[in-house]
């Protein structure tokens, strides 16, 4: 009796130490279990946050190119800005050159013959004065010409012939030019000018019948160029202008020449004598 009762206990001893064992085994498993599931949260916090750090740096380089996208559109506004500032003050200095090359061929088209007296034995030393200052103040446009007229005259001396030049009108001297409140002023004192012939020293004009009968043939220029020749504007509101002779008028004393402006070809009509042969 006492054999089983010790047989018993022993089997019951058994079964609580296989008992504790499995407990043991299951507390064991458990907290692997548990640490695995740490080390596994773990790295998902890692991965986490290495990719919140990479959507913000590649947010940071998006906003960097953004900004670098406005700062070149702003740099392209502002070239286009003033490219477009530019291309107006080229077109305004264009016109502005057009308005002034109209005015000048007006000028040069209002330029007429007028009749001026002087004290007799003075007619060249007016022509000379008026020559003079012309050139002194650039009024080339202004006064185009001084004539006095003369015609070729024989003498007999001692059995000889002697060609000599005598003035037609003693005491007048005719001058071509654009009447205006300067030239008048410049003609009118210029030193042995008494006035200009007219109703009331009021300038008028010659005819061209009257100009021809007065002995003044009209300045036909000889040119140098021909067209398709390279040539440079030597006076007026183009001076120093590149162009080609494209068209040459002798009857009208115009030439017509393509002109480079502003990166363009431009046809402009100019005067005969407003242009050098390069």
């Amino acid at each position: 009796m006492s054999d089983q009762i010790q047989q018993q206990q022993e089997l019951h001893q058994e079964h609580e130490m296989q008992l504790q064992h499995e407990l043991q085994e299951q507390h064991e498993l458990q907290e692997q279990h548990e640490l695995q599931e740490q080390h596994e949260l773990h790295e998902q916090r890692e991965l986490q946050l290495q990719h919140e750090l990479q959507l913000q740096h590649e947010l940071k380089d998006l906003h960097e190119r953004q900004d670098l996208n406005e700062q070149r559109e702003l740099h392209e506004k502002h070239e286009l800005h003033e490219l477009h500032e530019k291309h107006e003050l080229q077109q305004e200095q264009f016109q502005q050159l057009e308005e002034e090359e109209e005015e000048e061929n007006i000028e040069y088209s209002d330029a007429k013959w007028y009749v001026i007296h002087t004290y007799s034995g003075y007619e060249n030393k007016v022509k000379a004065n008026i020559e003079k200052v012309v050139e002194n103040r650039n009024m080339q446009e202004a006064i185009l010409d001084i004539v006095v007229p003369m015609e070729e005259q024989i003498e007999i001396k001692d059995g000889r012939k002697k060609a000599t030049l005598r003035k037609i009108f003693p005491g007048y001297v005719l001058v071509k030019m654009v009447m205006s409140d300067e030239s008048w002023y410049i003609v009118r004192n210029t030193r042995g000018v008494t006035g200009f012939v007219g109703p009331g020293s009021k300038p008028v004009p010659l005819s061209d019948d009257e100009v021809k009968a007065m002995g003044v043939d009209e300045f036909m220029p000889v040119v140098d160029y021909e067209v398709g020749d390279n040539v440079r504007v030597a006076t007026g509101p183009l001076e120093n202008f590149i162009g080609i002779v494209e068209e040459i008028n002798m009857e009208k004393k115009k030439v017509k020449v393509l002109v480079s402006m502003f990166g363009r070809e431009t046809p402009v009509e100019l005067e005969l004598i407003q242009i050098q042969k390069l």
